[in-house]
């Protein structure tokens, strides 16, 4: 049973660092797509806040996952390293992909994610 939730929690992984590449690599905003029908959508200064929480919330279960898996398999895919440097390189790569913006607030939120996860992990092995 054990073997089976740990399977299942390792698919889970790579399936979000899939799709990870997926949403940022697309020219264009497949969500906007989905909510509104147009793949490009206008840039704004003033964009709200949500996009960088849902980059903290996904960046965060990204690593969370990471570190559950990595205790039983060594992969550089695993590597915090590996998570960092990919959050870095696909926000940098929105300065070259048509109708994608690099927004410093998602780079940010990215990063902040990783160390906040492993700040918690930090944390209950201490107080354990």
């Amino acid at each position: 049973m054990k073997n089976i939730i740990f399977k299942s929690l390792e698919y889970t992984y790579y399936f979000l660092l899939l799709a990870l590449l997926i949403l940022y690599l697309f020219p264009g905003n497949i969500i906007a797509f989905f909510m509104n029908g147009e793949l490009t959508q206008p840039y704004s200064s003033s964009k709200s806040y949500f996009a960088s929480l849902s980059h903290f919330l996904y960046f965060s279960c990204i690593t969370f996952l990471a570190l559950i898996i990595k205790d039983k398999k060594r992969n550089i895919l695993l590597s915090i390293n590996f998570i960092i440097f990919i959050s870095i390189f696909l926000e940098i790569m929105h300065l070259i992909i048509p109708n994608r913006y690099f927004e410093i607030y998602d780079l940010a939120s990215n990063i902040i994610a990783v160390f906040t996860v492993l700040l918690f992990k930090k944390i209950i092995r201490w107080k354990n």
